[in-house]
């Protein structure tokens, strides 16, 4: 009765297994910390969502290998697709890229992380009066200025 209960097992789980699809990962390289330049932070390359778990990460410098990283242990959701994370310390440095090299099957591809910065515009008097409104209260006038602030992200398509 055990030989059978454990056959019926097993061809439950290989069923299980050969109905898992080939799956591409789906990979985000993000910072712990918002990128400043010359602060030490965590790159991290967080890959989830492969099938089959034949897969290798690289966290990277100008296309090098950052020595010291750090991956956990390969994990899978009830679907049988697998996730994993990497990470390594760095500096960043306006005049550096970095990435991470993900290879699934033999089939590398690289995404790279950019430095989100916000900064203010700065404008000149005529500026300001176009972006300036008139609120009128007990007739008298308030001036009210508005400032605006521009993202600039690299991160984003535009």
């Amino acid at each position: 009765m055990k030989l059978f209960v454990c056959a019926v097992f097993l061809s439950l789980v290989f069923l299980e297994l050969s109905m898992a699809k080939e799956s591409s990962p789906k990979v985000q390289v993000y910072s712990r910390l918002p990128g400043e330049i010359g602060k030490q932070n965590v790159l991290i390359c967080h890959v989830t969502g492969f099938y089959p778990p034949e897969i290798e990460i690289e966290v990277l410098r100008n296309n090098q290998a950052i020595p010291h990283a750090k991956q956990t242990d390969l994990a899978f959701e009830e679907d049988w697709h697998y996730h994993l994370t990497k990470h390594a310390t760095f500096t960043p440095n306006k005049d550096e890229t970095y990435s991470c090299r993900v290879t699934h099957l033999g089939k590398p591809r690289i995404y790279t992380w950019g430095m989100c910065l916000y900064v203010s515009l700065h404008t000149d008097v005529n500026m300001l009066k176009s972006q300036m409104s008139v609120v009128k209260s007990n007739n008298s006038n308030f001036h009210l200025f508005l400032f605006l602030a521009h993202r600039i992200d690299p991160c984003s398509n535009h």
